[in-house]
Parts: C-alpha cells; sequence; structure tokens
C-alpha cells in the first residue's frame, strides 16, 4: 500500500497502531528496550568487528599480490639476462 503526499511522514514506516514507533520515534528510548539496546549494540560490534577482519583481510591479499608480482618479475628478469632459455642472439 502505498502513501498518499497528504499522509506522508506522518507515521514512521516501522510503526502500526499497536507497536510502538522504534527507529524513527521517540520509542527507542523508552526504559523497556534497554536490553534490546544492548542486543543492538553487541550486533553493531559484532559487525564492525567482522567488516575489520575483512578489510585486513584484503589488505593482506593485495600486499601479497603485489609481493608476487614484484618477485615473479625480478625472476623474469634474472632468467632474461642470464639467457637460461636461449632467448634472441
Amino acid at each position: 500500500m502505498r502513501q498518499t503526499s497528504s499522509d506522508a511522514g506522518s507515521t514512521p514506516a516501522t510503526s502500526t497502531n499497536n507497536e510502538i514507533p522504534t527507529v524513527l520515534g521517540w520509542g527507542f528510548f523508552l526504559p523497556d528496550r534497554a536490553s534490546s539496546r544492548a542486543d543492538d549494540i553487541r550486533e553493531l560490534r559484532g559487525l564492525l568487528d567482522a567488516f575489520n577482519t575483512a578489510k585486513h583481510a584484503a589488505w593482506q591479499t593485495v600486499i601479497k599480490m603485489v609481493t608476487t608480482g614484484s618477485l615473479l618479475a625480478l625472476v623474469a628478469g634474472a632468467l632474461i639476462k642470464l639467457k637460461v632459455f636461449g632467448g634472441l642472439q
């Protein structure tokens, strides 16, 4: 069901008549949500930890690729310089 322009914004999208709005209204600050807020913070910390772990792994991968590419270029240059494969004369 779409809201018309006359009632758009009058009630939060997450609320109904029988529930307290939690995200867009003041319901988030009520005392009965204290344990839920703690759970939300724990979940956000877990997500942040997972993001930081993924970011660390991505940087490690980039560094390994650059290092491997550099070493391969050095070895290829040494092989060409030493004419190990007979190269063009």
